[in-house]
Protein backbone atom coordinates (compact mmCIF):
# COMPACT_ATOMS: atom_id res chain seq x y z
CA UNK A 1 0.00 0.00 0.00
CA UNK A 2 1.24 3.54 -0.96
CA UNK A 3 1.92 6.02 1.49
CA UNK A 4 -0.73 8.45 -0.48
CA UNK A 5 -3.25 5.41 0.47
CA UNK A 6 -2.23 4.95 3.84
CA UNK A 7 -2.89 9.08 4.68
CA UNK A 8 -6.16 9.27 3.01
CA UNK A 9 -7.14 5.94 5.74
CA UNK A 10 -5.59 7.45 8.50
CA UNK A 11 -7.58 10.86 7.66
CA UNK A 12 -10.92 9.39 7.17
CA UNK A 13 -10.35 7.58 10.62
CA UNK A 14 -9.35 10.60 12.33
CA UNK A 15 -12.64 12.24 10.93
CA UNK A 16 -15.50 11.51 12.56
CA UNK A 17 -17.53 13.45 10.16
CA UNK A 18 -17.29 10.31 7.95
CA UNK A 19 -18.92 8.34 10.93
CA UNK A 20 -21.37 10.85 11.55
CA UNK A 21 -22.23 11.22 8.15
CA UNK A 22 -23.15 7.06 8.29
CA UNK A 23 -24.69 6.98 10.93
CA UNK A 24 -27.10 10.01 10.09
CA UNK A 25 -28.15 8.40 7.03
CA UNK A 26 -29.15 4.73 8.72
CA UNK A 27 -31.48 7.58 10.89
CA UNK A 28 -32.92 8.38 7.74
CA UNK A 29 -31.97 11.90 7.51
CA UNK A 30 -31.77 13.61 3.88
CA UNK A 31 -28.95 14.52 2.44
CA UNK A 32 -29.27 18.42 2.93
CA UNK A 33 -30.05 17.76 6.27
CA UNK A 34 -26.96 16.14 6.93
CA UNK A 35 -24.14 18.30 4.71
CA UNK A 36 -26.02 21.10 7.01
CA UNK A 37 -25.68 19.92 10.24
CA UNK A 38 -21.84 18.62 9.02
CA UNK A 39 -21.00 22.00 7.31
CA UNK A 40 -20.07 20.50 3.81
CA UNK A 41 -21.05 20.47 0.37
CA UNK A 42 -24.10 17.90 -0.37
CA UNK A 43 -21.41 16.20 -3.26
CA UNK A 44 -19.04 16.04 0.19
CA UNK A 45 -21.98 14.13 2.45
CA UNK A 46 -22.67 11.97 -0.88
CA UNK A 47 -19.05 10.86 -0.82
CA UNK A 48 -18.93 10.90 2.66
CA UNK A 49 -22.10 8.51 3.21
CA UNK A 50 -20.83 6.32 0.04
CA UNK A 51 -17.49 5.64 1.94
CA UNK A 52 -18.65 5.19 5.89
CA UNK A 53 -21.56 2.80 4.38
CA UNK A 54 -19.28 0.36 2.20
CA UNK A 55 -16.29 0.35 4.74
CA UNK A 56 -19.49 -1.36 7.10
CA UNK A 57 -20.31 -4.18 4.13
CA UNK A 58 -23.34 -2.22 3.00
CA UNK A 59 -24.33 -0.59 -0.24
CA UNK A 60 -26.01 3.24 -0.73
CA UNK A 61 -28.26 3.37 -4.10
CA UNK A 62 -29.08 6.93 -4.80
CA UNK A 63 -31.75 7.69 -7.27
CA UNK A 64 -30.94 8.56 -10.30
CA UNK A 65 -33.01 11.93 -10.85
CA UNK A 66 -30.79 15.01 -11.27
CA UNK A 67 -32.22 16.95 -8.37
CA UNK A 68 -33.13 14.01 -5.95
CA UNK A 69 -31.06 13.48 -3.55
CA UNK A 70 -33.12 9.93 -2.52
CA UNK A 71 -31.16 7.19 -1.20
CA UNK A 72 -31.51 3.61 0.01
CA UNK A 73 -29.51 1.84 2.24
CA UNK A 74 -28.75 -1.92 1.78
CA UNK A 75 -27.71 -4.58 4.77
CA UNK A 76 -24.01 -4.46 5.82
CA UNK A 77 -22.66 -7.70 4.13
CA UNK A 78 -19.75 -9.03 2.60
CA UNK A 79 -18.89 -9.87 -1.08
CA UNK A 80 -21.12 -9.10 -4.08
CA UNK A 81 -24.71 -9.82 -2.96
CA UNK A 82 -24.30 -6.45 -0.94
CA UNK A 83 -25.37 -4.49 -4.33
CA UNK A 84 -28.29 -7.30 -4.68
CA UNK A 85 -29.58 -6.57 -1.71
CA UNK A 86 -29.65 -3.11 -1.79
CA UNK A 87 -30.98 -3.33 -4.77
CA UNK A 88 -33.53 -5.68 -3.18
CA UNK A 89 -34.38 -3.23 -0.53
CA UNK A 90 -35.05 -0.90 -3.01
CA UNK A 91 -37.60 -2.75 -5.27
CA UNK A 92 -39.25 -3.30 -2.13
CA UNK A 93 -39.64 0.18 -0.82
CA UNK A 94 -41.00 1.11 -4.07
CA UNK A 95 -38.47 2.35 -6.10
CA UNK A 96 -38.56 1.36 -10.18
CA UNK A 97 -36.30 1.87 -13.28
CA UNK A 98 -37.73 3.91 -15.65
CA UNK A 99 -37.52 3.34 -19.36
CA UNK A 100 -33.67 4.63 -19.76
CA UNK A 101 -33.03 1.82 -17.08
CA UNK A 102 -32.19 4.21 -14.69
CA UNK A 103 -33.28 3.66 -10.98
CA UNK A 104 -36.47 6.20 -9.68
CA UNK A 105 -36.99 6.81 -6.07
CA UNK A 106 -40.90 6.87 -5.19
CA UNK A 107 -41.36 10.23 -5.58
CA UNK A 108 -39.10 10.68 -9.16
CA UNK A 109 -41.15 7.43 -10.88
CA UNK A 110 -44.93 9.33 -10.80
Amino acid sequence: MSAAAVCVRLRRALDLRYLTAGNLARCGWPLARIAAALEVSPAETRAMIDDAISETGGAVRWCANAYCDAYVIGKPRRGINRHRDALSEARDAGWRYDLRARLLCPRCSR
